[in-house]
């Protein structure tokens, strides 16, 4: 899977993502995150790193270490693991 790896570093609360976007439509609609009061608005800021490192400590390890950086492995969990 070629996907983008994503935190709160890179792109960064700063910057509207597409890639944030898709990540955050996940994380409310597949895993039942709140992300409020931010919602989805294509940043990756704290709601969106906590959504994250929770799908991350509900995986069990298949979505690598619960450290909040979406990467290939956090990707695939995301979209065809869990729930």
């Amino acid at each position: 899977m070629n996907v983008p790896e994503l935190s709160v570093t890179d792109p960064g609360p700063g910057t509207v993502s597409e890639a944030v976007k898709a990540l955050q439509v996940l994380l409310v609609d597949k895993w039942g995150c709140d992300l409020s009061p931010s919602g989805i608005d294509g940043r990756f800021g704290p709601q969106t790193e906590n959504g994250v490192k929770w799908v991350q400590g509900e995986s069990q390890g298949r979505a690598g270490p619960v450290d909040g950086i979406v990467g290939p492995e956090t990707w695939s969990f995301l979209v065809v693991g869990g729930k």
